[in-house]
This record gives structure tokens, C-alpha cells and sequence, in this order.
């Protein structure tokens, strides 16, 4: 975010760089030439404000181009201003696990969440319930006995699932306060994820 102040300057001295543009002509040079020509009599006055005319054309076609690039370097600037305020909101969306408004709408929505799969272990029992919060499984490394049921209940804001690696099962999507359930009834190791926030990782490890 300190990047956006030097941006802000920068903007400002380019729109001074303009308006000293419109204001200021370039050809004032090329003007006094001309008056020291008339004045040493090699020109006569109707050639002089000739010459004064064709130079104000030019410092009039000039003067805009400045006005474009300014305006130009004004889509940049904003441009870059919203992408760095997107890119610091989502990140601490990540972090601090905002809801369906920033966190989904910024990053999350792609593929944000944590992996907590390789969390120590957490030995479970029979009825186990899994908390999704902070886009995030917690247990998210369970070691299960056989016949194991597992309920997961989401606490973010944003929608969850747990949903089989393999394909096998899948709660559904849940939104804030659902639950769902699922039972394991053979010995393996059951990787899952969110199919909505595919970074959120966990697994079950039943024996």
C-alpha cells in the first residue's frame, strides 16, 4: 500500500506538466527569432505575423497532446490504485477469513484458503465434528477408528464443502451454519477439499 502516496505525487507533478504545457508556449523562442528578423528588416510585419499565426497553431496542436498523455497517466494511476487495494484486501481476506463479500469476491473466490491436511494429527472419535472457519478445515489431519462419521459445520461467512479428492462423496455446498455428514466405513487415507475455495485441503485418516 506505500506504493499508492508515490503514485499520487507522481500523478501530480505529471498534471503540473501538462498545464505548463497549455499554458506556457513552446515556440516563444522561435517568435523572438522572428521579432529580431523584423526588427533587422529581413522580414516585413505581414511575414512576421505570419510566422507569429503558423507558431500558435503548432503551440495550440501541442498543447493537447500533453492534455491526452495526462489523462492517459489518470487510467493508469487508477488502474494500478484499485489493483493494489484488491490485492491487500484479499490478502488479509486470507488471513483473517473474510466472508462472502471481500474475501470471496477478491481472493478467495480464486482458490484461496489454507491446506491444514498436513496439521498434526488429531486422533478422532466415532462422532466427530470438523469446524470450517477462517477458510479453513480444523481438525484438518483426523486419524479415525473404522466406522468413523465425520460432520463438518461451516462458521465462515463465504460457502464451503468437503468434497472427496477422488470423487466419491461430497457434502454439498454449505452455507453460513449448515452442517453435513459422512460416514467411513473402510480403513485409508480420504483426502478432501473445498470445490469452491480448492486450496482449503484436509484428510481423514481412517484405521
Amino acid at each position: 500500500m506505500a506504493v499508492i502516496p508515490i503514485l499520487v505525487v507522481a500523478f501530480i507533478a505529471l498534471l503540473a506538466w501538462a498545464a505548463v504545457g497549455r499554458n506556457e508556449p513552446a515556440n516563444d523562442a522561435a517568435v523572438e527569432v522572428a521579432r529580431r528578423r523584423l526588427a533587422g528588416g529581413e522580414i516585413n510585419s505581414a511575414e512576421f505575423q505570419s510566422i507569429r499565426r503558423h507558431l500558435a497553431t503548432a503551440d495550440a496542436s501541442a498543447a493537447p497532446s500533453r492534455v491526452v498523455v495526462a489523462g492517459s497517466a489518470t487510467v493508469v494511476l487508477f488502474v494500478v490504485i484499485l489493483a493494489t487495494v484488491i490485492w491487500a484486501v484479499s490478502t488479509s481476506a486470507g488471513h483473517a477469513g473474510f466472508g462472502w463479500g471481500w474475501g470471496m469476491g477478491m481472493g478467495q473466490m480464486m482458490g484461496g484458503g489454507r491446506n491444514s491436511a498436513n496439521d498434526p494429527g488429531t486422533q478422532g472419535a466415532l462422532s466427530q465434528a470438523v469446524v470450517i472457519a477462517g477458510f479453513a478445515y480444523a481438525p484438518g489431519n483426523l486419524q479415525l477408528p473404522v466406522g468413523a462419521t465425520v460432520t463438518w459445520t461451516n462458521k465462515d461467512s463465504a460457502p464451503h464443502s468437503a468434497s472427496a479428492a477422488d470423487g466419491s462423496w461430497d457434502t454439498g455446498l454449505l452455507r453460513q451454519g449448515q452442517s453435513a455428514s459422512q460416514a467411513f466405513d473402510r480403513a485409508g487415507t480420504y483426502e478432501y477439499y473445498c470445490s469452491v475455495h480448492p486450496n482449503m485441503k484436509a484428510k481423514v485418516v481412517v484405521r
